[in-house]
């Protein structure tokens, strides 16, 4: 697992967290940024692979 990969799923479950602490202290502004919090870290966690994939591709080419 990657450190990109790590970081979204960190991001999702403090998105999860902030969503809940709303929910209790009854603040939706809470719950809404929790949730794109949570989607953040779903988009960041998708796009790691992309983002590794062209960093080896990068330091591929400039081995050739």
């Amino acid at each position: 697992m990657n450190v990109y990969r790590l970081n979204g799923k960190w991001m999702q479950f403090k998105g999860d967290l902030k969503q809940q602490w709303g929910k209790w202290i009854n603040d939706d502004l809470r719950q809404i940024e929790g949730s794109l919090d949570k989607i953040i870290g779903q988009f960041q966690e998708r796009d790691s692979k992309n983002y590794v994939r062209s960093v080896r591709e990068h330091s591929d080419e400039k081995k050739n």
